[in-house]
């Protein structure tokens, strides 16, 4: 038995994950390993909704026995038709080596007694590393799918006091760079990283996926124009405070923004106080449902990050009509490229873009209407088929 594990799901704590090791696997097809560094009962980034909507249409369409191991999971959340098995650190374990080494042990040992046909890891750094030892060592697949771009393109490492955690997570991404069995690309861009800085060829290129709107579009005055991202220095919020404030005169605009606070100490407190200064409206983290019905009457979506791998609220406000004003993520200059949005490059061209979009309705609504075309074409439902049939042969 495996001790210090939270195991929710199938099993009881009582009676330990090796258990399903010895379960016959007879009409139940291969064990399915999906490691992610957070459930989306905890976390709503990116990663974890992918992870969702691929969980749940393995579980509908009964492709085998689906296991989600990850480090962080809401207490209270019970699994339906698959194992949870969430495994934190030590109370006050902050990020650095002794978690890294704790984490080699954990998962490893949680890896072997689950003993999986296939891992599905997502988004780079200690579990790449970890998941492709254990298939090296247990002869088992591992389908690694690139989340962003600073995967794939090796940053340097400053010199601060977790350069040595740095140096190991970096190290161990490259490990599991080199010896995944499988490589899934979410765009063109990052196909050329992975060969120009790894030397491999991803195995396919598969563009995240949402199911299709349900909500009625129905665009209300004033126009809103929304930011969704947990709140981190990465993703800029405070662009789009300076945003709003420049634009505070515009009483034909609305300014939304959603995601969790993960900004901490002073820098916190200082995010927290301009927020409550400035006339952005802020709803903090929300369920996917609610900012899908935000979006289906939104006119605008700004993007302020410094990079993403292929943003989920871009498909998200395609899929709903609305266009995207994005400072620098455009991969595949797709916002030129299918006229459903703009890269701004600097801050100054910013407000100029959003200035001219809420001016113009006319262009707005073409925009928009040619992003749902590109979003339903694109990003449906029907790339989790070809993902699934990665994983399940």
């Amino acid at each position: 038995m495996l001790q210090g594990l939270n195991i929710d799901g199938s099993v009881s704590v009582s009676a330990g994950l090796a258990v399903h090791r010895d379960r016959a696997r007879n009409g139940r097809g291969p064990r399915i390993c999906v490691l992610v560094g957070s459930h989306w009962s905890k976390v709503t980034g990116g990663a974890q909704y992918q992870a969702q909507c691929l969980v749940e249409a393995l579980v509908r369409e009964r492709r085998g026995e689906v296991y989600y191991v990850t480090r962080s999971a809401d207490p209270g959340y019970r699994p339906d038709g698959y194992t949870l098995v969430r495994a934190g650190h030590a109370s006050g374990m902050a990020r650095g080596l002794r978690r890294t080494f704790h984490d080699l042990r954990t998962f490893g040992r949680i890896l072997r007694e689950i003993d999986p046909d296939v891992i599905y890891q997502r988004g780079g750094g200690i579990f790449t590393g970890i998941a492709a030892r254990h298939a090296r060592a247990r002869g088992c697949r591992l389908v690694w799918n690139i989340a962003a771009h600073w995967e794939v393109c090796p940053q340097p490492i400053r010199l601060r006091r977790d350069i040595a955690y740095r140096l190991v997570e970096r190290r161990l991404l490259e490990y599991g760079i080199r010896h995944a069995s499988t490589i899934v690309a979410q765009h063109a861009d990052q196909a050329r990283l992975l060969e120009a800085h790894y030397g491999r060829t991803p195995d396919a290129l598969i563009r995240n996926f949402h199911p299709d709107p349900l909500e009625p579009l129905v665009k209300r005055r004033p126009c809103t124009v929304m930011w969704i991202a947990n709140l981190k220095q990465c993703k800029q919020p405070e662009l789009f405070l300076r945003l709003a404030e420049t634009l505070r005169e515009r009483t034909d605009a609305r300014f939304v923004m959603v995601g969790g606070m993960q900004v901490q100490g002073r820098a916190g407190d200082a995010l927290r106080t301009a927020i409550a200064r400035s006339p952005v409206e802020y709803t903090g983290a929300l369920p996917q449902e609610e900012v899908n019905r935000l979006l289906a009457e939104a006119d605008l979506l700004v993007n302020t990050s410094t990079a993403e791998g292929f943003s989920n609220t871009f498909v998200q406000a395609w899929m709903r009509r609305v266009p995207v004003v994005s400072l620098n993520v455009n991969p595949e200059g797709v916002l030129e490229r299918h006229r459903i949005g703009v890269q701004s490059h600097t801050f100054p061209q910013l407000v100029d873009d959003v200035r001219a979009l809420l001016d113009d309705h006319e262009a707005r609504d073409a925009m928009g209407r040619r992003a749902q075309q590109y979003a339903l074409a694109h990003h449906s439902e029907r790339n989790i088929g070809a993902l699934m049939d990665l994983l399940v042969p």
